[in-house]
C-alpha cells in the first residue's frame, strides 16, 4: 500500500476541517461520486467521527485548537484504479500558519508536515480575504494620523502575501524539492454566482498570488477547484442544506492546471467528488 502524507495549508476559517470532515464521511457512505472509498479503519478515528458528526448535521465546526494535534489517517481505495492508498493528513489549526508569518518561525508540527509532504492543499475562503490598503490607511480601513506610530505585524499583509509567504516558507522547508498544490477556493457558494471558475477568481482576487503560482510550476505544479465542503453558510442557511441528501450538498469544479508538461486533466468523477483535489496529488 502506498502512502502519502499531504499538508493543509491556509490561514483561520479556510475551510480545511470541514473539508475534512464531508471528506470522510463521504468516503464512508454509500455515494458513487466519490474518487476514494475508504477501505479500513486506521487509529483513532474519534476526531473524524466528531467533525463529520457535525458536518452531517450542519453544526458549525469548532475551530482547530493551536496546540491540538489531531492526524487523519485514511487508508482508501482510488475508485479509479483500484490501488490502496494510505493517506496521512494533520489537521493543523490556521493559527499555527499565521504565528508563523508573524514569528518568521514555523511550528515543528508545520515544518515537518510541509518538509515531508507528498502533496499540498492550500485552502482559501473568499469571504476572509483582506485586500491591500494604501500605505496611509489602518488596517481597519481609516485614515491613520500623519506621524503617528505603531507597530506593524506581517500578519497585517495583505491575504495574497501571507499566501505566497507561507508557499515560499514551504519551499525552504523542503530546499526547493517540488510538490504539487491542489489550490482550493473554499465556501466556493459564495463566489459562483460571479464568477466563471476559480481561475478566475484567483487571477482576479489574489493577483500576486496567481503570478506566483504561475511562474513556479517547477516547485509547484498546480490545479485549481473551487469547493462548497458544507453546500451553504452557516448558520444562516442551516434548515435548507438539511433538507438536501448531505452526499449531493458539496459542489466541486476544476479550474486550470498549471505544470511543466501543460497537461489538463479531468480528476472529479462527478460535480459532488469532493476527494477530486486529493486524487490529482496522489495520481
Amino acid at each position: 500500500m502506498r502512502e502519502r502524507s499531504l499538508l493543509m495549508l491556509g490561514l483561520p476559517e479556510a475551510g480545511k476541517t470541514t473539508f475534512l470532515a464531508a471528506l470522510w464521511y463521504l468516503g464512508t457512505s454509500s455515494t458513487d461520486d466519490s474518487s476514494f472509498k475508504v477501505k479500513q479503519l486506521v487509529g483513532d478515528i474519534s476526531y473524524l467521527n466528531a467533525i463529520s458528526r457535525a458536518w452531517l448535521e450542519c453544526t458549525p465546526l469548532p475551530r482547530t485548537k493551536v496546540r491540538e494535534n489531531n492526524v487523519a489517517e485514511l487508508a482508501v481505495t482510488d475508485a479509479f484504479s483500484g490501488e490502496a492508498i494510505r493517506l496521512v493528513v494533520p489537521d493543523l489549526s490556521g493559527e499555527v500558519f499565521r504565528e508563523g508569518i508573524a514569528n518568521r518561525q514555523w511550528d515543528s508540527r508545520a515544518a515537518a508536515a510541509a518538509a515531508h509532504a507528498d502533496g499540498i492543499l492550500l485552502f482559501i475562503n473568499p469571504a476572509q480575504v483582506a485586500s491591500p490598503s494604501w500605505i496611509f490607511q489602518r488596517v481597519d480601513g481609516s485614515r491613520a494620523s500623519l506621524g503617528a506610530e505603531r507597530a506593524w505585524s506581517p500578519i497585517e499583509s495583505p491575504t495574497q502575501v501571507q499566501l505566497v509567504d507561507l508557499l515560499q516558507t514551504v519551499n525552504r522547508l523542503r530546499q526547493n524539492a517540488p510538490v504539487k498544490c491542489s489550490v482550493i477556493v473554499s465556501a466556493w457558494d459564495v463566489a459562483a454566482a460571479t464568477y466563471a471558475g476559480p481561475g478566475q477568481w484567483i487571477a482576479e482576487s489574489l493577483p500576486l498570488l496567481d503570478e506566483f503560482l504561475t511562474t513556479s510550476i517547477q516547485n509547484f505544479p498546480n490545479k485549481m477547484f473551487g469547493i462548497s465542503a458544507q453546500g451553504g453558510p452557516l448558520p444562516h442557511s442551516e434548515k435548507e442544506l438539511l433538507e438536501v441528501d448531505p452526499q449531493i450538498r458539496v459542489r466541486v469544479i476544476e479550474g486550470p492546471e498549471r505544470s511543466s508538461s501543460d497537461a489538463s486533466t479531468i480528476t472529479a468523477r462527478s460535480p459532488y467528488d469532493l476527494a477530486a483535489p486529493v486524487r490529482w496529488l496522489t495520481n
